[in-house]
């Protein structure tokens, strides 16, 4: 069974990723450029985990060993940081929430490959029936918010451009109550005899 202690663990680490693509964002404005906002996420990254590993090993990373680790083994470097730029630039743009929901799908989808087929030496776990229908269940729900997403962006532009008053040139109101002239009761006698 599940450990609840390590899915809470991972759950958290989940939760936080909105925030840190906020968080990231805002840094990119303050900095000027959103580019160097990962630069110095990972700066700040690299202290903290510094800092975990002196705590929790009393030793440091023997570079020594290095020469021993395949070329691919580094990549998860080069994924982080295509995550993290992606997250700084394109989240703004679309909304956390969509590239939250969009990265979460692609994960899940990713990594029921992974244990399905066993790459990069993965222990292969087989998907059954249940799990192949909840990521189908999951594609739906992406499909889903999407077209509820973009009924509203067209229900509020519709609104706006509904609500907008007429300001076209040379428009002059009409008015539907008769004129002074038609309205001006008679002042006097004579010209209630007039024919």
């Amino acid at each position: 069974m599940l450990s609840i202690r390590l899915a809470l663990w991972a759950a958290a680490a989940g939760a936080l990723i909105p925030i840190m693509a906020v968080l990231n964002a805002r840094l990119g404005r303050a900095l000027g450029e959103p580019l160097h906002a990962p630069v110095v996420l990972f700066s700040v990254g690299f202290m903290a985990l510094l800092f975990a590993a002196l705590s929790l090993t009393s030793t440091l990373p023997n570079l020594s060993k290095l020469s021993q680790a395949q070329p691919i083994d580094f990549a998860g470097g080069l994924i982080v940081g295509f995550y993290v730029l992606s997250a700084t630039l394109v989240a703004p743009r679309m909304g956390v929430g969509n590239f939250i929901l969009f990265a979460v799908v692609a994960q899940i989808v990713c990594a029921t490959l992974v244990d399905q087929l066993g790459l990069f030496g993965a222990p292969v776990r087989p998907a059954d029936g249940v799990r192949i229908g909840g990521i189908a269940l999951l594609i739906l729900g992406l499909v889903i918010t999407q077209l509820s997403v973009s009924t509203t962006v067209n229900t509020t532009a519709n609104t706006t451009a509904n609500s907008t008053p007429n300001t076209m040139p040379n428009s002059t109101p009409q008015s539907s109550s008769p004129t002074s002239a038609e309205t001006k009761p008679p002042s006097t006698s004579t010209e209630l005899n007039k024919p």
